[in-house]
């Protein structure tokens, strides 16, 4: 699996544009089978396993680790460089996407954070 994020998801995240966003990086995870890693349908995997009283590395982990941390990078790779701050902490794609969701999802939020990009610009 892999996909071009600059031709797949050109559209850069900033203050005004999250619905669109939105749009953008849910059909392209929607369509390659990986949205399950941010709305938690596919959580993270124990990273090893215990058979018979021996502990093992759990192969399946490390392929969820690849594919979530392949879709984070996915995420830095298309927000606008202002926007990479708020998310620097998070370690996995859900991580990330909640960040997102809850600075952007909120319709009353988004619109204080518009107004307040709108009076620095004005302030400049």
């Amino acid at each position: 699996m892999s996909f071009n994020v600059a031709a797949q998801a050109s559209l850069k995240l900033t203050i005004a544009n999250y619905p669109a966003w939105l749009l953008q990086f849910t059909t392209l995870l929607t369509g390659y089978d990986l949205f399950g890693f941010i709305d938690g349908a596919r959580t993270c995997l124990e990273e090893t396993i215990n058979t018979n009283g021996v502990t093992n590395v759990n192969p399946a982990y490390h392929l969820w680790r690849r594919q979530d941390q392949f879709i984070l990078s996915a995420f830095i790779g298309a927000l606008s460089p202002s926007m990479i701050t708020f998310i620097a902490t998070a370690t996995t794609s859900f991580e990330a996407w909640t960040i997102l969701n809850s600075m952007f999802g909120n319709p009353t939020r988004g619109r204080t954070l518009e107004q307040f990009r709108l009076l620095i610009t004005l302030n400049r």
